[in-house]
């Protein structure tokens, strides 16, 4: 595995599928930004692997349709967040402080036949997967965990609800107070049974949005 210490590495572009990266240790290393992106292979043949990033910051980047497996991120910050698109995971791992971060479905400038089939391949790949994320001792500043199967998710309960999709489907959303509106609702259209929603507990917010999904877990939608 190479190992690289407090380095910079500058503005890089990687796109397409198949590949196959990984097998790399960064700690406390600067990203500049970049691209790591395919947008026409289902299959999620853009692996990255056998990573570990330690205390690292980054600056934008984009992210689609890459799966990521046997990774460990234990501190990071990114300028603008980390928006990961049809993204899927395989035993990664976050821990410690952690920047802004949103999963999301694929970009909507995608072919509606090809985003659905990036969904249906998601649902196949995560039903062979033992674990997809682990969150435990993450401490988010903001976080959007939608479209990854919550019960794939180790989590803390204390502060990382889980949100049940057929009870969100149920409910009267339009009653709820906004941001626990918006997640029961993202809940609603995921293909999956259950989607995690941890208080970002660095946000400024935190208090109001540990309320925010209180109200959920005490309406049932959620755990």
């Amino acid at each position: 595995m190479a190992k690289f210490s407090k380095e910079t590495f500058g503005y890089r572009k990687v796109t397409g599928s198949p590949q196959v990266l990984g097998d790399a240790e960064f700690d406390q290393c600067q990203f500049d930004g970049g691209a790591l992106v395919q947008y026409d292979d289902p299959s999620y043949g853009l692996v990255v692997k056998n990573v570990i990033l330690r205390k690292c910051r980054g600056g934008p980047v984009d992210l689609h349709g890459v799966r990521f497996e046997n990774m460990t991120v234990d501190g990071i910050t990114n300028r603008g967040g980390l928006q990961l698109s049809s993204c899927v995971f395989d035993r990664v791992t976050l821990r410690g402080r952690i920047g802004p971060i949103m999963t999301m479905e694929a970009h909507t400038s995608v072919p509606a036949e090809l985003r659905a089939a990036f969904r249906e391949q998601a649902v196949k790949l995560y039903a062979d997967v033992e674990w997809a994320l682990d969150i435990t001792d993450a401490e988010f500043s903001e976080v959007d965990l939608s479209y990854v199967p919550g019960d794939l998710v180790r989590r803390n309960p204390e502060s990382q609800f889980l949100i049940h999709a057929a009870a969100a489907r149920a409910a009267d959303l339009e009653s709820l107070p906004t941001y626990a509106s918006v997640l029961a609702e993202r809940a609603a259209n995921s293909p999956y049974d259950t989607t995690v929603a941890p208080v970002p507990t660095r946000s400024k917010n935190a208090d109001k949005r540990r309320a925010q999904l209180q109200i959920l877990r005490d309406q049932g939608i959620a755990e």
